[in-house]
């Protein structure tokens, strides 16, 4: 009997789950050849992302790391900083420069990178980590539960607002009652220990931006146009200007400038309503030709802005 011929085709409609090994993460899924080139970190090495690790330094790094994790010696971990000189911060950043990046073979360069910064209990890779699973829909995940003990033990001390910003952030994913009561409970704990004062600590925008989110949610406005205000005043963020415009009045005479601000950041609902207020004013009778042609302009800028240009 004549060996079968290989296919590509399925003959069969069960799938097959295979389980995720719980060190995963842990297996070096990628070559030398997936190492992100100088021109990727050139690209990716700057704010917001980063702004002191120079590109040169970034592939060096990678290049050495993948090395180390190819050959796979005993205790090669443990020995990154001591005896390689390499920076857990170095790597940390390299590992969410190659995620957040374009997709690419890097990216098990990448969770590996941070499988290890957890093993090494590295705090900022282990909300990466488990921030990452949140976003993928994978809590509870078997290659991710290293770094969820991780940060279970992080999160017991109640004295991290990142990782108390994390949780709350975790909780609103529930959507119910309770658990926006709990995620409340826990962005205020993070407040409350990271202070108030902007870039006092990394997650402050997700935290303030999650807690206004439950308090539009459960109407009570007061509160949120508070926060709201208190975002875009001084944390700067982009919808929090877009809401706490949302919460004025709509002929208050702060209102426009809220606007205008949310919509030059890019928030296109802002950028929608200014178009529509300006194409609305079109119909004052009194308006001079060139006062018209202005409206009109500013019209178009905004609704190239909304991405609605095409529709009028």
């Amino acid at each position: 009997m004549s060996p079968a011929s290989f296919s590509t085709t399925s003959h069969s409609s069960v799938k097959v789950r295979v389980e995720a090994r719980r060190d995963s993460f842990a297996n070096a899924r990628f070559t030398a050849v997936d190492v992100p080139p100088f021109e990727f970190w050139a690209a990716q090495a700057r704010p917001p992302l980063v702004d002191d690790l120079p590109p040169e330094e970034c592939a060096a790094t990678a290049r050495k790391y993948a090395a180390l994790a190819l050959e796979d010696s005993s205790n090669w971990r443990e020995t990154l900083t001591a005896k390689h000189g390499i920076s857990l911060y170095t790597l940390h950043h390299l590992a969410n420069m190659i995620i957040m990046g374009p997709p690419s073979p890097a990216w098990n360069l990448g969770t590996h990178i941070l499988y290890t910064c957890v093993q090494l209990s590295y705090r900022p890779s282990i909300l990466t980590m488990v921030r990452l699973a949140l976003r993928s829909n994978k809590l509870g995940d078997r290659q991710f539960s290293g770094a969820e003990e991780a940060f279970a033990r992080l999160l017991a001390r109640r004295d991290d607002p990142d990782a108390c910003t994390l949780q709350g952030l975790i909780c609103t994913r529930q959507d119910s009652r309770t658990a926006d009561d709990k995620a409340s409970e826990w962005f205020r704990r993070a407040m409350q220990i990271g202070g108030k004062e902007p870039g006092a600590w990394e997650w402050q925008p997700s935290c303030v931006m999650g807690l206004a989110t439950i308090y539009l949610k459960q109407k009570r406005g007061k509160q949120a146009e508070e926060i709201l205000r208190y975002a875009a005043v001084r944390l700067d963020i982009p919808e929090a200007c877009w809401l706490y415009a949302s919460q004025l009045d709509k002929y208050d005479a702060k209102r426009p400038s809220w606007l205008k601000k949310a919509a030059a950041s890019g928030i296109e609902a802002a950028a929608r309503e200014l178009a529509q207020i300006e194409l609305a004013g079109l119909d004052n009778a009194g308006l001079s030709r060139k006062e018209r042609t202005e409206k009109g302009a500013l019209a178009d800028e905004w609704l190239g802005i909304a991405g609605d240009k095409a529709l009028f």
